[in-house]
């Protein structure tokens, strides 16, 4: 029997079942975004500190809130030289 007290007629029936509640409960979110991103906010990064940053940066990922990706740098670097 699972939390509900429902009977299973297999393992896999159950297994199943215990899926199924997972990813209900996991994208069962009702919260709002709430990334209040304010453009202006913090220093100017100059064009030396992302020349300098790229090279040591792992590929593929993002380096923060501003969803830019490393591999986009560096091709911006390379057309900008």
């Amino acid at each position: 029997m699972d939390k509900s007290e429902n009977i299973f007629t297999s393992t896999e029936d159950k297994q199943l079942k215990e899926w199924s509640q997972y990813i209900q409960n996991l994208f069962n979110d009702d919260r709002t975004a709430s990334h209040n991103i304010n453009l202006n906010d913090g220093i100017d990064i100059t064009k030396a500190e992302v020349e300098h940053a790229t090279p040591v940066a792992k590929s593929g990922k993002s380096p923060g809130p501003d969803g830019i990706y490393v591999d986009v740098l560096e091709v911006f670097n390379e057309n900008t030289r």
